[in-house]
């Protein structure tokens, strides 16, 4: 679906479009969500959209749609082989990710949004509790909404040159954070055969 048919359905159709596309964004849909909510924030400046039952419902669809990924994840991990399951590697991998995901739920709310669908289904998979993944969830879809949207109410009518620049910048973090994590996993694992 192009971004100016969405668009068109959210001027038309109002809060039931801005439920439905950050619903199905969470799920996985390959919508453009960070463009549209930069968007919803440049109509509700123009008063095309009312502001807080705007925030309230694609914040409520949002979370709504994270925590649909969750428990399919938690599904999966449920069907995994029990070889899997019961691996060494499989559960530090689960202690690691309860120990520190929520860090990962928050920041890919908002800033890493690309991989947002994969810690989704990783959290589940590996049994973070429900609440606190939602609690993570709706704490960093928040940010990304009132953030994202603001942005849009700020720049008005200028808001699709700054959808392109915060498209560009997302891609670009994500190259850091995998660059970062690369480097890590790397220097980690010749830490660990010094010390053999």
């Amino acid at each position: 679906m192009s971004s100016d048919t969405l668009l068109n359905y959210l001027v038309l159709y109002g809060l039931w479009v801005v439920g439905a596309v950050v619903f199905l964004t969470a799920m996985g849909a390959p919508l453009p969500s960070t463009f549209f909510v930069i968007a919803c924030g440049a109509f509700v400046q123009q008063n095309i959209l009312e502001p807080v039952s705007s925030l309230i419902v694609a914040w409520i669809c949002v979370v709504l749609g994270d925590f649909a990924s969750y428990a399919i994840g938690y599904w999966l991990g449920q069907h995994l082989p029990a070889k899997i399951q019961s691996s060494t590697s499989w559960k530090n991998g689960e202690a690691y990710f309860n120990k520190r995901g929520g860090m990962a739920i928050f920041m890919t709310r908002w800033l890493i949004t690309p991989i947002a669908l994969p810690v989704n289904l990783l959290a589940g998979s590996s049994r973070i509790p429900a609440i606190r993944f939602v609690g993570f969830s709706a704490s960093g879809e928040l940010l990304w909404l009132v953030l994202y949207g603001g942005l849009g109410y700020g720049f008005g009518t200028q808001w699709e040159a700054l959808s392109d620049l915060v498209s560009s910048l997302s891609g670009v973090v994500v190259g850091i954070v995998l660059v970062m994590g690369g480097a890590y996993w790397l220097l980690k694992g010749k830490k660990g055969k010094s010390t053999r």
